[in-house]
């Protein structure tokens, strides 16, 4: 479930110095001057953007105008969701959560195989809950990292990640032993 949105505005809501529409403005404008198409964008899309088009079109249309991938520097303004945030600016998370945009949510799950409904996002709610803790241990540092609990994924897998790290280093076989996405690494990471 897409909870970001509603995530963000309740801290800005709680905690914030600013208005909601003020914290979108950075955002907004990113979308419509479009991010920059650096050297590793080029070569992903270039080696793996034939099936974008068909799997996701507006991605496509986005940094492939015409099939053709933009140019490294260039900009790739992403209208489409300009327009969404310059909504969700105004209406605040509703605009994603109901009316037209939940629709295209709901349609965009389905044609991939997911089950995400317009009706389901218009009901989401935020739930507070106790972050995850992990000190990770750096190059003589502790570093206090907190992150986001389950039912979230992201919050957990990093977690696994810095302890797998801070052990693999214990035994002086920590991740940057190996050539980052070398097969080694790889394989490390995936454990």
């Amino acid at each position: 479930m897409p909870g970001e949105i509603a995530g963000l505005n309740a801290l800005v809501s709680k905690w914030g110095n600013r208005t909601w529409s003020q914290d979108m403005e950075p955002a907004i404008a990113l979308a419509t001057t479009g991010p920059m198409v650096t050297k590793h964008v080029k070569m992903v899309l270039t080696r793996f953007g034939k099936d974008l088009p068909t799997l996701v079109p507006e991605f496509a249309a986005d940094w492939m105008p015409g099939g053709t991938v933009r140019a490294e520097g260039e900009r790739a303004p992403r209208l489409k969701l300009a327009a969404t945030l310059q909504a969700i600016a105004a209406q605040g998370p509703k605009a994603l959560y109901e009316g037209q945009t939940a629709a295209a949510i709901e349609r965009a799950a389905a044609s991939a195989g997911g089950s995400v409904t317009a009706a389901e996002l218009g009901q989401y709610k935020v739930i507070e809950r106790d972050p995850l803790h992990v000190s990770h241990h750096r190059d003589g540092h502790i570093r206090e990292v907190y992150t986001m609990p389950p039912p979230s994924a992201g919050g957990l897998m990093l977690v696994q990640a810095i302890v797998a790290d801070d052990l693999w280093r214990a035994k002086g076989k920590g991740l940057e032993r190996d050539a980052w996405n070398s097969g080694p690494y790889l394989h490390r990471v995936a454990e």
